[in-house]
């Protein structure tokens, strides 16, 4: 079946939107060294990315654009140069298409297999 795993407890979900909730819910504070450090690609759902130490609700189109942002406002020591073990996803009900080259696949798992190779 296709389906959302969580990173953090493996629970399952077939919808984009339950499994935002669930993350932002249950996992609201997350060890992000453990998961950029890891040695495996790890997808991350980039729809509605946004900084959460800015008052104002910019969203950022890609991984890049922020991790611009919290190195030019806020200081942070990231060192993309080497790329970090990412892989962004923008996961909707109605339509799967990859952040980099807008392919359009059916399902959200075989849009995350194809996404992967980018990386």
């Amino acid at each position: 079946s296709d389906y959302l795993r969580c990173y953090f407890c493996t629970l399952a979900f077939n919808d984009p939107h339950e499994f935002r909730t669930h993350v932002d819910s249950e996992h609201p504070v997350v060890e992000k060294s453990y998961i950029i450090s890891k040695k495996t690609q790890t997808r991350i759902d980039i729809t509605n990315l946004k900084c959460t130490e800015c008052p104002k609700d910019e969203i950022f189109p890609s991984l890049d654009t922020f991790a611009e942002h919290l190195i030019d406002k806020h200081d942070f020591k990231i060192d993309v140069s080497q790329g970090i073990a990412l892989v962004p996803l923008r996961l909707d009900n109605n339509r799967h298409a990859c952040v980099v080259c807008d392919k359009i696949f059916k399902s959200v798992v075989s849009l995350s297999r194809h996404t992967g190779k980018h990386f």
